[in-house]
């Protein structure tokens, strides 16, 4: 009798032990189905993942960012272009959209490309309140013009005072990339007009647009001139 209840004691030892092994084997419930359920392999995986480097947001890229006053996580910047430019295009696709203004420290550092791929005869004009674009606005012959909006904040360079009524000359554009950074102070200023405006309050916290403008006339081979515009814009947010 004692050596059949230890037998049956056995049994059932065994069958338990069987039990725990499968829920943590692979198998769940016998379906055939095999799936990780151990927390180590899990662990496991995700230490691969960052030893193969694939992890986007690294502490050395959270310094660099954070030193410079943009914010690491800002890979879904989002540029919109509207209207077009003879041989011409403008870029934003590597202008940063989050900014820290503590980081910061008064300059928002904001890149854009201009790539002329074929040489046109250009007039520009519109970019400065009317008057004829300042030299440093010039790319290749094209004049481009930063202002940044929103929320009844707004820095262009609109007003530059008195100027002669005539306007810009027409010049044949130089292919090439170019490539300039706007450096913003993140003050209200509308231009020093001809009394030397100086720059208003700060822009709050919050979300502005980021708009480069061109506009001009083109000159046709057989004399004739036709206007045309573009702008590229890009949502940029003020954060601590």
């Amino acid at each position: 009798m004692r050596q059949f209840v230890w037998f049956l004691t056995l049994a059932i030892t065994t069958g338990c032990g069987q039990s725990g092994t499968s829920a943590a084997g692979g198998d769940d419930a016998g379906d055939g189905k095999s799936g990780v359920t151990d927390a180590t392999a899990l662990d496991s995986a995700a230490d691969a993942t960052a030893a193969a480097g694939t992890d986007a947001f690294s502490d050395a890229a959270l310094d660099a960012d954070s030193a410079s006053g943009t914010d690491a996580t800002a890979t879904a910047c989002a540029p919109t272009y509207t209207g077009s430019i003879p041989g011409a295009q403008l870029d934003l696709s590597m202008t940063p959209c989050k900014f820290s203004i503590s980081a910061a420290k008064g300059v928002f550092n904001l890149p854009y490309g201009l790539t002329i791929s074929s040489a046109n005869t250009l007039s520009m004009d519109g970019t400065s309140g009317g008057c004829q674009p300042p030299v440093s606005s010039f790319h290749g012959g094209i004049a481009a013009a930063e202002h940044v909006s929103g929320g009844g904040q707004s820095w262009c360079l609109c007003d530059v005072g008195l100027c002669a009524p005539t306007g810009s000359p027409f010049a044949a554009t130089v292919p090439g990339d170019y490539a300039t950074n706007f450096a913003w102070d993140g003050n209200n200023w509308n231009g020093p007009s001809d009394t030397g405006n100086k720059p208003g309050p700060a822009f709050p916290l919050g979300s502005y647009l980021f708009t480069v403008t061109v506009s001009g006339k083109r000159q046709a081979p057989d004399g004739a001139t036709q206007p045309f515009s573009a702008a590229a814009s890009l949502t940029i947010v003020l954060s601590p």
